[in-house]
């Protein structure tokens, strides 16, 4: 594993993408999650690959 990257995060820079409901529709629907990441999702995914590759 080299990164771990949000994509598209639920921030004050995207704000604006957020609040155009075109937009956001469209950004959405290319996420399989359907949602924008959070500033806490990275930590869950590093606490994953650390406790299955660094044993």
């Amino acid at each position: 594993m080299n990164a771990i990257t949000l994509g598209y995060a639920a921030t004050d820079n995207t704000a604006a993408l957020r609040d155009d409901p075109e937009r956001k529709k469209a950004i959405q629907d290319r996420i399989p999650a359907r949602r924008r990441a959070t500033p806490d999702d990275p930590a869950g995914a590093f606490n994953t690959f650390r406790n299955i590759y660094l044993r």
